[in-house]
């Protein structure tokens, strides 16, 4: 099986080297709506002389709202229980236009986003959400990409989450 990533607007086909032909239903796909969100270390307060830790609101909501989707996508791909064994995750994060580079007469296409928040923070949060419902553990995850994208313009912002297992054979040279 080999995977092949080509064009701006990421378009990503697995094939079956042997065959070329489209690779076996062993994965997940998952579209999160709304703005990427980084994962953030705990807060801590003192509430009557001792520390309490607490997650922050944002990562917080947004996990909820990816595991709910990640779910569903489990089921409509025919799975009962997370995928065992290794797995290649690509995470693509799509950031709205800034309404001040809109154009009314060439409509900008996507590009790269090359500023905060950093693609390991994006990661580490879709990674934490998905324990337990897409794979048992994170330690499962032995090939790992992240894209940050600003999108074409009117394209709303999202996180595109892609999940498969692994052959044992795939081997780099």
């Amino acid at each position: 099986m080999q995977v092949s990533v080509t064009g701006a607007p990421r378009e990503l086909v697995v094939t079956d080297a042997v065959t070329a032909a489209p690779a076996p239903a062993r994965s997940v796909t998952v579209r999160v709506p709304g703005v990427p969100v980084p994962w953030q270390r705990p807060r801590a307060r003192v509430v009557g002389g001792r520390a309490q830790f607490f997650e922050a609101a944002k990562p917080r909501s947004w996990k909820v709202a990816a595991q709910e989707r990640m779910e569903r996508a489990l089921l409509e791909a025919g799975h009962a229980a997370p995928l065992e064994g290794p797995l290649q995750v690509v995470i693509v994060a799509v950031w709205a236009l800034p309404r001040t580079k809109e154009r009314k007469t060439r409509p900008l296409p996507r590009q790269w986003r090359a500023q905060r928040p950093d693609a390991d923070q994006i990661a580490k949060l879709v990674l934490d959400a998905a324990n337990a419902l897409l794979w048992r553990d994170d330690a499962q995850v032995s090939r790992l990409a992240v894209e940050k994208w600003i999108g074409a313009q009117g394209e709303p912002p999202f996180v595109l989450i892609e999940v498969w297992q692994l052959e044992p054979q795939q081997v780099r040279a």
